[in-house]
């Protein structure tokens, strides 16, 4: 939260922020205000089998990614 303040001199407006910040707290925590923070979650589902890396299947890959005998 940044809250707008107004201080006479640069030099004291932290503290200014810092003392209304503490009494919104406070005022809230008195009347049990809570502002929850926000959250995302995100699942991702999927219909296929986690890759097993013993199976070594390379007729299933296509033509691009298969390995070539020179790589092994």
């Amino acid at each position: 939260m940044t809250p707008n303040s107004w201080a006479k001199h640069p030099k004291e407006r932290p503290l200014v922020v810092h003392q209304l910040i503490t009494s919104i707290y406070e005022r809230f925590q008195e009347e049990n205000i809570i502002i929850p923070f926000p959250v995302q979650d995100i699942y991702l589902h999927s219909d296929r089998k986690a890759a097993d890396p013993s199976d070594n299947d390379r007729d299933a890959l296509p033509e691009a990614e298969k390995p070539r005998d020179s790589d092994r």
